[in-house]
């Protein structure tokens, strides 16, 4: 409004007559419109100055992305504890604060106050101590009139504690169903082995059963039974009592380490059915005992021999097929031979005089 004012004054006085009948002097116009434009150009620079100043010093907004929303997510973690002066809220919860009684030499006892955040802070500072803020999210806050070190010290120890607990293995789980193949049950068999890998790692095996599969539990805990003789050099059960659980589902739970008594009752029902394999498969001789070689030196007969040789080839056949050593005995095949050989064995009582030999073999 003053720079058109004075331009209307100075184009009159160019131009026109004043009052009185004389001219009045006047500044050139051209002069005054050059300061008020150089005047006016100086607030606009001063403006936008300003404004450029004003969002160049404050604090940038975080990067968009995965990146900066992590940078946001750092910048916005707290560091440390809220204490003291620090604390805005209108009143607290005093859930913990040292003892006032000398004998107890700063003891942090429990409590339960809600007072006026100055009230607790007077009463932190005739303690000594601090007014530290542990809870900000509670209505009304929760605080702990303690040492602010102390406080510290107690979180770092609760933070190394849940690390501990976050460390503890967790529980495995297999799954199979009654119907399941055999090369679906070797690989879960393979799967568990490689949880067993892990010490004290806790695996539990599942056999569930689905509708009208319901109706055949005995043959579920025949499976399981045999999962577990599977996998004994492997895991074992740590509990007492019946390992084999039936809880809707049948459920098994082992732990790292072999099954020693059940590998040696897998081994002794081996032997008596004659189903161990040979020192080739075993990758090595093994001496035998000399009464175990008058023994069979003294009941060998054709028909025995016969079911050996075949035995020999049934396992040469099988291992050719792919079947594992440890798996031989169980095939169909060889646990009829092998009740066939027990049969000529028990035919084939050995005579005193083996006895004898045998006897004076072991004292020797």
């Amino acid at each position: 409004f003053a720079y058109f004012a004075e331009l209307r004054v100075a184009l009159r006085g160019r131009f026109g007559v004043a009052m009185g009948g004389r001219r009045r002097t006047r500044p050139s116009s051209g002069l005054i419109a050059a300061i008020l434009a150089v005047a006016g150009t100086l607030v606009v620079a001063r403006g936008f100055v300003g404004s450029f100043w004003n969002s160049w010093a404050a604090p940038q907004p975080p990067r968009t992305g995965r990146l900066g929303t992590l940078v946001a997510r750092q910048a916005a973690k707290p560091q440390g504890f809220v204490t003291n002066e620090a604390i805005k809220c209108l009143e607290v919860r005093i859930i913990a604060e040292v003892s006032d009684d000398p004998k107890k030499q700063g003891a942090v006892e429990e409590v339960n106050y809600v007072m006026s955040t100055q009230d607790a802070l007077r009463r932190a500072q005739d303690r000594g101590v601090d007014l530290v803020m542990v809870n900000e999210a509670a209505d009304p806050p929760i605080v702990k009139i303690m040492a602010v070190s102390k406080a510290n010290y107690e979180e770092k120890r609760r933070l190394q504690a849940k690390a501990v607990d976050d460390k503890v293995l967790r529980k495995k789980i297999v799954k199979f169903g009654i119907a399941m193949g055999e090369g679906d049950i070797q690989t879960r068999l393979r799967q568990a082995e490689g949880f067993f890998a892990t010490p004290k790692q806790e695996v539990d095996f599942i056999v569930t059963l689905k509708g009208r599969q319901k109706a055949f539990v005995t043959q579920g805990m025949k499976f399981m039974g045999r999962l577990r003789e599977e996998i004994a050099a492997f895991g074992h059960y740590a509990g007492q009592g019946n390992p084999i659980q039936l809880k809707g589902d049948i459920v098994l739970s082992l732990v790292s380490g072999p099954d020693k008594a059940l590998l040696k009752e897998i081994v002794a029902r081996a032997e008596e059915e004659g189903m161990l394999p040979g020192p080739d498969e075993q990758g090595g001789e093994k001496e035998e005992d000399p009464a175990k070689k008058v023994k069979e030196a003294k009941s060998t007969s054709p028909e025995l021999e016969a079911i050996e040789a075949e035995m020999a080839e049934v396992r040469q056949e099988l291992l050719d097929a792919g079947i594992k050593p440890g798996q031989i005995g169980t095939q169909p095949e060889m646990k009829e031979l092998s009740k066939k050989l027990g049969a000529v064995r028990k035919k084939l009582a050995p005579p005193a005089e083996v006895t004898e030999v045998a006897d004076d073999a072991e004292a020797s």
